[in-house]
C-alpha cells in the first residue's frame, strides 16, 4: 500500500526485484556481496553496488523503503546493518525482511534435520521473538509479522529427515509430492495450512524506526 519512493534492496543478487519494482515507479537502489550477481544487475541499468551489507552507509533518511529476501540470516553482523540501516531510513519509512522462523513446526518435528538450519550458510537463526528483540535494540519496533504460505521447508525437512535415517520409500514419495504436478493440490493445502497457522518457517517483518 506503499506509493513509490526510494527504495534499498540487501542482496539484490541479480536486480530482478529491483527491475520489477522500477516499473512499478519506485528509484531504485541494491547493495549485494557478489560482484558477479551485481554486475549482471547493472547490465540491466539498476544502480546496485557491490560490498559487504553490514558496512553501507548512505546519507540521512534517503530511503522510503528498504528490504532484504533471506539476507540477514547470513549476515556475520546483523546489529551493525540494522543500525546502519536506521541511519538513512526516513521516519515515516519501513523496513521489511523475510527471514526463516526458527520456531516452526519443522524444527520442532525435525530437530537438527530442519531445512531453514542451513550450516554453514545461515549464521544466525531468528524467531519472531528473537527477530523483535533484535529490532528493538538497532531502533526499529515492529509494526507486522506476515508467514507466506509455503510449505517447502516442511517439505526440504522432511526429506533430509528421511535421508538421513535411510527411508527410501518416504524420500522418493517426498520428492513426487515436492516436483510432480500430479500431487499440486497435496502441496497447495500444505501452502495454505502452514501460512494460516503461522508454521510456515518463512515470515515477513514489517518495521517501523523509532523516532
Amino acid at each position: 500500500y506503499l506509493k513509490p519512493g526510494h527504495l534499498l534492496e540487501i542482496g539484490a543478487a541479480s536486480g530482478n526485484y529491483l527491475v520489477k519494482m522500477q516499473n512499478l515507479g519506485w528509484k531504485v537502489k541494491g547493495v549485494e556481496f557478489s560482484d558477479f550477481a551485481a554486475s549482471n544487475a547493472r547490465n540491466h541499468g539498476i544502480d546496485v553496488e557491490t560490498g559487504q551489507i553490514e558496512d553501507l552507509h548512505f546519507p540521512a533518511k534517503s530511503f522510503d523503503l528498504i528490504v532484504g529476501w533471506m539476507v540477514i540470516e547470513h549476515l556475520h553482523d546483523p546489529n551493525s546493518f540494522f543500525k546502519n540501516a536506521k541511519s538513512c531510513i526516513k521516519d515515516d519509512g519501513f523496513l521489511v525482511l523475510s527471514t526463516p522462523d526458527c520456531n516452526s513446526i519443522s524444527r520442532k518435528i525435525f530437530g537438527e534435520y530442519c531445512y531453514d538450519l542451513h550450516l554453514p550458510a545461515h549464521l544466525y537463526h531468528f524467531t519472531p521473538k528473537t527477530i523483535t528483540d533484535v529490532l528493538n535494540k538497532n531502533g526499529w519496533e515492529v509494526d507486522r509479522i506476515f508467514w507466506q504460505n509455503n510449505a517447502m521447508t516442511f517439505l526440504n525437512s522432511s526429506k533430509i529427515w528421511a535421508k538421513e535415517n535411510h527411508k527410501k520409500f518416504l524420500l522418493i514419495f517426498i520428492d513426487l509430492v515436492i516436483k510432480s504436478s500430479i500431487f499440486l493440490p497435496i502441496k497447495y493445502f500444505l501452502h495454505f495450512i502452514l501460512g494460516i497457522t503461522r508454521q510456515s518457517g518463512r515470515m515477513i517483518v514489517w518495521a517501523r524506526p523509532i523516532n
